[in-house]
């Protein structure tokens, strides 16, 4: 089930679905007029039923080899998902471009690993595993921890977890694993950059997949922003925009503890306040 689940998620001319990633080639100057002139339609019928067509991934029928210009989309497409292909497969496709005279090389080295190279992180995961190895505290805990981080929803380690499935390396899954561990070191808006650059790394980045690994942004802030909708009466807003008002909430009789009471608690309070309050603090916010 997994091997189809990645053969499903290859970026490759068959499934770009409304040609989005070959249009993204053209923008970027990778495929000129002349060859975008092909007849794409008959291309794709060819790669599908044609007998004699050469693919880099024989066992799914994926990046065909059978001539230059089928070679060089191979060699684009492939790279959006290098570190998803098996190792003989991105050689195929480099070994095709050598022969045919395609100056485009499929990294081979283990991506989604490097971007997670960053010294800051690095030094942020060996003090977790340090706090790891003298806290008695069993795993569970240590999972609470970092899911339930100040800035981050609850989703986060779910969206992570899916990234994780998808990945093939073991090195994959670790960087994934250890980023998740040290989450609550990292900015929300590092994370979802951290997260998005992951998901181009590993494919994970067109629409069908983003509705199943769920997007950045929803990995990382989606709860925060669901959860604690404060019911003023003529809106609803999240309560984080009314915290930094703690001074004037204060100035018109209005004392919460923002520090000792829970999300909910102070929801109900605000909730509760008269009318024309609640009108004054929606002015502020909106």
């Amino acid at each position: 089930m997994k091997a189809e689940l990645i053969a499903e998620q290859l970026v490759d001319l068959h499934n770009d679905t409304g040609f989005s990633k070959l249009a993204s080639f053209a923008v970027e100057g990778l495929l000129t007029a002349e060859e975008m002139e092909t007849d794409l339609g008959q291309l794709i019928e060819k790669q599908a039923y044609a007998e004699d067509c050469t693919y880099a991934d024989d066992i799914n029928r994926m990046f065909s080899i059978a001539t230059p210009f089928e070679t060089k989309l191979s060699a684009l497409y492939a790279t959006k998902c290098a570190s998803l292909l098996p190792g003989e497969v991105v050689n195929r496709i480099n070994d095709a471009c050598n022969i045919y005279g395609v100056n485009i090389q499929v990294p081979t080295v283990n991506k989604v690993a490097s971007v997670l190279d960053d010294p800051q992180i690095l030094a942020a995961i060996d003090e977790f595993d340090r706090e790891w190895i003298d806290t008695e505290a069993g795993f569970e805990s240590e999972v609470n921890k970092y899911a339930s981080a100040e800035g981050y929803g609850t989703e986060l380690d779910t969206c992570l977890a899916a990234r994780a499935y998808f990945a093939t390396e073991p090195e994959e899954i670790e960087a994934i694993q250890g980023l998740a561990k040290v989450a609550s070191k990292i900015d929300p808006a590092d994370m979802v950059e951290l997260i998005a650059t992951i998901d181009s790394e590993l494919g994970l980045d067109t629409p069908h997949m983003q509705r199943l690994v769920g997007s950045p942004e929803y990995a990382v802030y989606e709860k925060v922003a669901s959860s604690n909708m404060v019911n003023l009466g003529s809106t609803s807003v999240p309560l984080s925009s009314i915290e930094p008002f703690q001074d004037e909430l204060k100035d018109i009789g209005v004392n919460l503890d923002w520090d000792g009471e829970s999300g909910d608690a102070l929801q109900l309070q605000i909730e509760a306040l008269p009318s024309q309050v609640k009108d004054v603090i929606g002015g502020w916010v909106r």
